[in-house]
């Protein structure tokens, strides 16, 4: 048996709270991706309506409570060897939404950009858009040089997507 005093995080694993990882309504799986001059001179509408499965987006994952630490998002999106042009950060994520209406999406610190299936939304903490029932991409922009500490998106009205 482990000693679970050392550490009370593990202690919380599975129980409800933030550490309860069968809960589908924080984003723990994101597609990162840099946007270079280069790139962003086609548009950004390409990048962020473009298949999220495409070798250009690098899969990651976010901690158990739904923290993408924004170190995680650097040396995945823009390492060292890559950071040169590198003008932004995007960040998408997949959110299953099973009844049409209103959806509110809560980020820990507001994007620059957000955009849910390629349209622009205003950026804020929270936004809410009007969604019909299927699977829906939530995109963002991120400055690469003021990353957040960490990146948590979070919905009641869906289940994020694992793949």
């Amino acid at each position: 048996m482990h000693d679970t005093t050392a550490n009370p995080i593990l202690s919380e694993l599975g129980k409800p709270g933030p550490f309860d990882a069968t809960k589908g309504n924080v984003a723990r799986t994101w597609r990162v991706r840099p946007a270079i001059h280069t790139l962003e001179q086609f548009g950004e509408d390409k990048i962020v309506s473009g298949d999220l499965n495409a070798k250009e987006w690098i899969q990651i994952f976010a901690n158990i409570d739904g923290r993408l630490p924004g170190s995680r998002i650097l040396e995945n999106a823009a390492p060292p060897h890559r950071i040169v042009g590198v003008v932004g950060i995007y960040a998408a994520a997949r959110l299953q939404v099973t009844q049409a209406g209103a959806v509110e999406l809560k980020f820990s610190e507001t994007p620059q950009q957000i955009w849910i299936d390629g349209k622009p939304l205003k950026a804020g903490a929270s936004v809410t858009a009007d969604l019909a029932s299927g699977t829906h991409t939530v995109a963002v922009r991120l400055d690469p040089k003021k990353l957040p500490e960490n990146l948590r998106l979070e919905s009641a009205a869906g289940t994020f997507s694992t793949d």
